[in-house]
């Protein structure tokens, strides 16, 4: 969900306004000076969303549309914290992670592989499924 924010009549407000959004709507709070930048935020928020261009391959489109020089930076600016926003990944560990078996063994060799294929020590991953002599060591385990 986006919001495509011009600046308010009543700047004294704005501030604060701006803030309650942003509270609701994060990064998807993008912000315009120009009106008629509207449909080029629109149509680069959805591209950035759907993973089809990223910020950089979006500008250069417009700037093959023949956009002013002003009008690409007015749609970067806007689009900025959105698209930095989508390359973060937040991870959340919850317990241990698994060690290898041997303190020497490579750590790709001991925790997953490809489905299918083979690790180094021997084990084989098949959908997410390790079979081998980690199954057997960690019965009902995944």
């Amino acid at each position: 969900m986006f919001l495509l924010h011009k600046e308010y009549y009543y700047k004294d407000e704005e501030k604060r306004i701006l803030q309650q959004w942003r509270e609701v709507l994060g990064e998807g709070v993008l912000q315009l000076r120009d009106p008629k930048a509207v449909i080029d935020v629109m149509l680069g928020a959805i591209a950035l969303t759907s993973k089809t261009r990223d910020l950089g391959s979006y500008i250069d489109d417009m700037r093959g549309r023949g956009q002013t020089p002003g009008r690409l930076r007015e749609v970067e600016e806007a689009l900025s914290s959105y698209s930095s926003s989508l390359a973060l990944v937040k991870v959340t560990v919850k317990g241990k992670l698994p060690g290898p078996k041997d303190a020497k063994a490579p750590v790709k060799d001991a925790v997953q592989g490809p489905a299918g294929k083979e690790s180094g020590d021997g084990e084989k991953f098949t959908q997410g499924k390790q079979e081998g002599p980690a199954e057997t060591e960690n019965p009902g385990k995944p």
